[in-house]
Order: structure tokens, then sequence, then C-alpha cells
């Protein structure tokens, strides 16, 4: 079942968050929650995907966030569902900053494509594991050589 998240979910969207991204989740990721903040995808009462908008003030316009599925879900189309759904909701600009992880193919790539958006940025912030990782220990895909880094996407809007 598809969405939106309420103050009921505050503690599941947590332990979520945590298994996807670890400690890196800051207080951002919890605002608003109960104010349907984030499209979120059911199965048998547990909230095992999510995504949603947020305004973004250094793009100035609406940005993705905080977008995952618990590692026991992925590569089940939970989360094209919840794009399908998301990207109904708006014909403005949507910005999606996207990571990848070492060599890996940059997360989200497929949905990326899926719905229109275009890389406009590589890697807009780096991070090594020995320089500036602000993570070195709390985060789930952290290797003993670690890298990572992020590009921005963006689809135009369709308004007029």
């Amino acid at each position: 079942m598809i969405r939106y998240s309420n103050k009921n979910d505050i503690e599941q969207i947590k332990e979520l968050l945590y298994s996807c991204f670890g400690e890196m989740v800051t207080g951002g990721g919890y605002e608003r929650i109960e104010g349907g903040r984030y499209l979120v995808y059911e199965e048998d009462g547990k909230i095992v995907a999510l995504t949603g908008f947020c305004f973004d003030d250094e793009f100035r316009g609406i940005q993705i966030t905080w977008t995952c599925t618990h590692p026991d879900y992925r590569h089940k189309g939970i989360m094209q569902k919840l794009f399908s759904r998301l990207m109904q909701t708006t014909d403005e600009d949507v910005y999606c900053s996207c990571w990848h992880i070492g060599d890996n193919d940059v997360n989200l790539r497929s949905l990326m494509q899926m719905y229109g958006f275009t890389r406009v940025v590589e890697n807009t912030e780096s991070r090594d594991i020995k320089h500036n990782c602000p993570f070195p220990v709390d985060c789930p895909y952290r290797t003993e050589n670690c890298k990572c880094g992020n590009h921005l996407y963006l689809r135009k809007g369709q308004a007029q």
C-alpha cells in the first residue's frame, strides 16, 4: 500500500532510515514526518520504502530526499511504484542527489533515466574515508578504502 506518512510512522521511519543510512541521518530526515513529508510503501503493516520532496534553498526548487528501501525488499519494483506516484504530484523542476559508492553505479540511476532526469552536475561532493568522510564509523556502506560521490540530476518541469 502506498500512502503519505503520518505521526504514527515516526519510529518505523527512523528504523528504516537507520537500516539504509546508518547514523548518517540527521534531523532533516526526521522533520515533518507526521505532515505527509514522505510517500511510504507499506507491506503487512511495515514501512519498507519511502521517498519524498522537500524544498531545497540551494537549488531553489523541489528536491527528492531520503529515498530508500529496506535491504530485504530491494529489487522488487517497490521504489519504481513510489516514484511513479511521486512524479505525478508535480509538474515543476525536480532535483535529485544520487550517491555512488566506490566504482559502483549511481544509486537510483535506472529511476533517473525512467523518469526523464538528466545528470546536470557530476560529483558535486566526493568523500574519502581517509580525508573528508563525516561518517567514518556509522555508514552501513563503509569499506576499508571507501570512496563515495554525489551526482545531481534534474527533471525539467512540464509547467507552462
